[in-house]
């Protein structure tokens, strides 16, 4: 579960929380690119897309949040791999709106483990991925409990 310099752009209005990700991720072998709101973050994306690798935001943040800051680098880079995290509950209706192809989803509070396996899951390429660890719709309709079983 280790990276290998690959740039990890961070969106969290949270001081505490962002050196927090961004010291977890170095110390794990990534770079990481933290900014305080989704405005900046849709700001640093526009300038370093080509080199960004993966995308972790909050769900809520100041000035832009995180849900209408990751819609819109979906729109400039849809194949972008994008790790929301999200607290509040209400968050969970928009975050289903969210195109799923390269989504995960973490409830906090969240694991170093779950931040990790979901980066990895994320950043490696397809090809070399087991058949059974693809990121998909139905992967982030059972972590938000969208389908339940019929009675």
């Amino acid at each position: 579960m280790r990276g290998h310099g690959e740039l990890i752009l961070a969106m969290n209005d949270d001081p505490y929380a962002c050196h927090l990700l961004k010291t977890i991720l170095e110390k794990y072998g990534y770079q990481v690119m933290p900014t305080k709101s989704g405005a900046d973050g849709v700001n640093v994306f526009e300038k370093f897309q080509h080199k960004i690798k993966l995308l972790v935001s909050d769900a809520d943040l100041l000035f832009l949040d995180g849900i209408t800051a990751i819609r819109t680098i979906q729109k400039l880079a849809p194949e972008t791999p994008i790790i929301i995290t999200y607290g509040n509950p209400q968050n969970v209706h928009a975050i289903r709106s969210l195109n799923a192809a390269r989504l995960a989803v973490l409830e906090k509070p969240y694991t170093v483990e779950q931040l990790l396996e979901a980066a990895t899951r994320l950043i490696v390429p397809k090809k070399f991925q087991k058949k059974s660890d693809p990121v998909s719709q139905a992967f982030v309709n059972a972590m938000l409990g969208k389908h339940r079983p019929a009675h």
